[in-house]
């Protein structure tokens, strides 16, 4: 069984921290990536580096105030179209290396096949827990989509084999096997 470390446990209250913002702000974010996966499981699985979330297109500039509010500023050597990288600032005792990213729903919707309907991607409701905390991510469907999307710009951007494959395989199979 999985026991977080302080640095882990850290990064939930800047999660939880940021869903309850944005429901205040009424900004709908969906958490994808690890932290999204094991939402889909129930529990922690593992330490992550970073928070992936996804937004609407209109919600993205509100999002950023939101994150920088919290103390993160933008990290400027990671600039990329539709997508935003946070480091922590100055004040927050947290690991230089972790990272809050997010893009646009519409985004990265391009890379999905062209018969995939949003709502076999993403869900309405909350349909994910984290140490008790409802939390809304993808639909398994739109996970695997997302590895299969990620592996795809991976190979396209020669950065080699997305890191976080094996991590996904062995996640989305446990998940099949609980569904």
């Amino acid at each position: 069984m999985y026991t977080p470390s302080k640095e882990q446990l850290k990064q939930l209250e800047i999660l939880f921290e940021l869903i309850d913002k944005c429901k205040e702000k009424r900004i709908d974010i969906w958490i994808v990536g690890g932290y999204g996966l094991d939402a889909l499981y129930g529990s922690l699985t593992r330490d992550h580096g970073d928070i992936d979330l996804i937004v609407w297109e209109k919600d993205l500039l509100v999002l950023g105030d939101i994150v920088e509010e919290m103390g993160f500023v933008e990290y400027a050597d990671k600039v990329e179209k539709n997508k935003k990288v946070y480091r922590p600032g100055t004040i927050l005792a947290l690991d230089d290396s972790f990272k809050i990213e997010f893009g646009s729903i519409e985004f990265y919707g391009q890379f999905f096949p062209k018969e995939t309907s949003l709502e076999l991607i993403i869900s309405k409701n909350e349909n994910g827990l984290i140490e008790g905390k409802a939390i809304k991510t993808l639909t398994l469907e739109g996970h695997k989509i997302a590895a299969e999307v990620q592996n795809q710009r991976a190979f396209q951007g020669n950065w080699g084999e997305y890191k976080h494959q094996k991590h996904f395989e062995k996640m989305i199979g446990v998940l099949n096997e609980n569904n």
